[in-house]
């Protein structure tokens, strides 16, 4: 499997906290590498991608229905700034060399006539295709924030409409952020102090 990775699609108020390839029953086809890149507003969702690599994988043909897993674990904390309510994270797993076979009969094809769930509808694998065969799970949790006072940041580029949790910004653009904060605590919120801090060679005066 060519240039195989895992990628998470998740809220930009999701951070990434850490991976774990387990080593219980492991059959290591691969080694996963526990520092993703991070790629936000991906493919114009308006989520943040984590992409992890899983080098040098090697997924052999066998005729047993079990021959070991390779489990692998991930995860994510809220911040402060995730809304309220039900929130979905998408999974995939993308690498090259796949098909848009959907008989399971070609190589290196994700067994399944699906002809939805299972379709590289972002293009992960950059080849211009959205038909491709993928390995794809997704699943919703609800969130429900503390009970303090919340202070959430949001910027865009003045060139733009939306304020998002990220952005991705340019030497010379200019940047408006928008700090709102509400009270999810049990009582009045009081003397109420706000302090932001940038970096001194991001302020344009």
């Amino acid at each position: 499997m060519q240039n195989a990775k895992v990628i998470f699609l998740v809220d930009p108020e999701l951070e990434f906290d850490s991976a774990l390839h387990h080593n219980y029953q492991a059959q290591y086809r691969f080694t996963l590498n526990t520092t993703p890149q991070r790629v936000d507003n991906y493919k114009g969702t308006g989520k943040t991608a984590y992409v992890f690599d899983l080098d040098n994988f090697t997924l052999p043909k066998r005729t047993s229905t079990f021959s070991g897993v390779d489990r692998l674990y991930f995860n994510f904390q809220p911040t402060t700034s995730l809304e309220e309510g039900e929130h979905t994270v998408e999974a995939f797993m993308t690498w090259d060399n796949n098909s848009t076979d959907a008989s399971g009969y070609a190589p290196n094809t994700v067994y399944s006539s699906s002809t939805v769930d299972f379709l590289d509808k972002y293009d992960a694998n950059n080849n211009g295709s959205t038909t491709d065969r993928l390995s794809y799970q997704s699943f919703k949790f609800n969130f429900i924030p503390p009970r303090a006072v919340i202070l959430t940041k949001k910027q865009k580029l003045t060139t733009e409409t939306n304020y998002n949790s990220a952005i991705n910004a340019e030497s010379g653009d200019i940047v408006e952020y928008k700090l709102s904060a509400w009270n999810n605590s049990i009582d009045n919120a009081r003397e109420l102090n706000v302090m932001d801090i940038f970096h001194r060679k991001t302020i344009r005066k």
